[in-house]
C-alpha cells in the first residue's frame, strides 16, 4: 500500500485489520491522525479515560485489567498493526490500562472521523467489527490461559508481566530467581530451568544472577497465547 503514507505506517496497516481496505479509504481513516512516540514503561491510557482510536506502528504494548483488590491480569500483548481503543469509540470507555512494554509509536486517529466512516463505509465498519471481535476472543483466551496454557507460555507471560511492572525505562528485566519464577508460574524449579535454557538458546532471554533480561519482547509476547495482530 502507498498513498503517501510513511513506509512504517503502511507496514502496520498491512499487518492488521485495516489491510483489506482500499488505500484511499485508509487515507481517509487516518486523516487528522497524530503521531505519538511513547517511551517504554509509560501508561498510554488508563481504563475509563474516554474514547480513543489508535494504530500501533512500532513496538509492543500490553493491555491490563485490574480487579477491585488490585490484582492485575494481562489480556493482550499488541504488536504493530493492532488497533487500540476501538470499543471505547462506540461505548462508554475502555476497561483496560495500556502500557508500553517497549518504546512505541502510535497513530492517534480522530474519533469523529472513525465514527463517521463506521457509519458510512461498510468496509470500515467490517474492519472495526473484526477488531472488536478479536478483543472479545482475547478476553476469553485470557481466562482460559490461566487454566490451559502450557508451562512455557505461563513462564514467558510471567517474565513479561514482572518485567513490565517494575520498569521505569531501559532494558526489560524480570528480577526473579529461577525458584521465584517457578513459583510465580505454578511449576517446579527444574521445569523453569529447562524452559529458561531453551529461551536462552533461542536468543529470547539472557539469564543473570537473580534476574532474567528479556532480549526480544516482541517474539516472547507472540508465545504467550495464540497471537493477535
Amino acid at each position: 500500500m502507498s498513498g503517501g503514507l510513511p513506509a512504517e505506517v503502511c507496514a502496520a496497516v498491512a499487518a492488521g485489520r485495516l489491510a483489506p481496505l482500499p488505500a484511499a479509504l485508509v487515507a481517509r481513516l487516518l486523516s487528522g491522525a497524530v503521531t505519538l512516540d511513547v517511551p517504554a514503561g509509560t501508561v498510554v491510557h488508563h481504563a475509563g479515560s474516554g474514547p480513543l482510536a489508535q494504530l500501533l506502528v512500532r513496538g509492543v504494548l500490553r493491555s491490563v485489567i485490574t480487579s477491585a483488590e488490585g490484582r492485575r491480569v494481562t489480556i493482550r500483548y499488541s504488536r504493530p498493526g493492532a488497533l487500540l481503543g476501538i470499543a471505547s469509540v462506540f461505548s462508554t470507555g475502555d476497561a483496560v490500562d495500556v502500557q508500553a512494554l517497549t518504546d512505541v509509536q502510535l497513530l492517534a486517529l480522530s474519533v469523529p472521523v472513525v465514527q463517521h466512516l463506521a457509519r458510512t463505509e461498510v468496509l470500515v465498519a467490517h474492519a472495526l467489527l473484526a477488531e472488536v471481535s478479536d478483543r472479545v476472543c482475547a478476553y476469553m483466551e485470557a481466562v482460559g490461559h490461566t487454566t490451559f496454557a502450557s508451562v512455557r507460555a505461563r513462564l514467558v507471560r510471567c517474565l513479561l508481566d514482572v518485567a513490565a511492572e517494575g520498569r521505569p525505562g531501559g532494558p526489560l528485566v524480570a528480577p526473579l530467581s529461577q525458584q521465584e519464577l517457578a513459583e510465580h508460574a505454578g511449576t517446579v524449579r527444574e521445569v523453569a530451568v529447562r524452559v529458561l535454557r531453551d529461551l536462552r538458546d533461542e536468543g529470547l532471554v539472557r539469564t543473570e544472577r537473580g534476574r532474567v533480561v528479556l532480549c526480544d519482547p516482541d517474539r516472547l509476547a507472540a508465545q504467550t497465547w495464540a497471537p493477535a495482530p
